[in-house]
């Protein structure tokens, strides 16, 4: 996915769920997990997985990219003022 697409799934997702009761599973695939974390964080959540190194990948999308590394959404969160 690329953040437009997530914030186009969010948007309809949120039309029946609450945003409070979402949580963002994003792989890194492209180098767009980062991004779209970002552009969920920005949409209102505030839980998501990661994974230590970005171990992971996804048994029903051969060839996706691993889970977001830990690191990288500590690495963001913080130089976004966050500790």
């Amino acid at each position: 996915a690329t953040p437009p697409e997530v914030l186009r799934m969010l948007e309809k997702v949120a039309g029946r769920v609450p945003v409070s009761h979402l949580a963002g599973h994003f792989h890194d695939t492209y180098g767009m997990g980062i991004a779209n974390l970002h552009a969920a964080y920005e949409f209102g959540l505030r839980v998501f997985d990661a994974s230590v190194g970005g171990l992971g990948g996804c048994p029903y999308a051969p060839g996706a990219g691993g889970n977001i590394a830990t690191e990288d959404a500590v690495w963001l969160f913080h130089g976004m003022g966050f500790k």
